[in-house]
């Protein structure tokens, strides 16, 4: 992990999950993924990024709960040569994606595939940052 900064909180932040503005995130695809996959899972990004609300079901506390995650995900981007998706998610006190959110829901994997995913929690952001304030490498 590489520390890129480090700073106080203002006294207007009560904690740390207050001040943060969200996290980015690798999805490591499974080699068992081929062109015609990689295909639907572009469509499936297109479309997602182009929709203003997509909403998916959660079960909590043993209830459906229906939660429109499309206001949370920034950036999502399919890189072909590496074999993986970029993305950016926002977290906010009313809530937030999950990655499980854009494998299961978004990019429409299979239960196999999506078990085969390797997910990378890349950095974590603030609100004045450009540039992630911790990045794992």
């Amino acid at each position: 992990m590489e520390v890129s900064e480090i700073r106080l909180l203002s006294s207007t932040e009560k904690d740390l999950a207050q001040a943060l503005w969200g996290f980015s995130y690798e999805l490591h695809l499974p080699c068992g993924i081929n062109s015609a996959h990689f295909a639907a899972l572009e469509d499936n990004i297109r479309k997602f990024l182009a929709a203003s609300a997509f909403d998916i079901v959660r079960k909590s506390k043993g209830k459906n709960i229906s939660k429109n995650i499309r206001p949370y995900v920034e950036k999502m981007a399919l890189d072909l040569a590496e074999r993986k998706v970029a993305l950016t998610i926002r977290h906010s006190q009313h809530g937030s994606a999950r990655p499980t959110d854009i494998i299961t829901q978004v990019l429409e994997l299979s239960e196999e595939d999506s078990r085969q995913i390797r997910v990378l929690k890349r950095g974590h952001y603030f609100p004045d940052d450009i540039f992630p304030i911790i990045s794992i490498s």
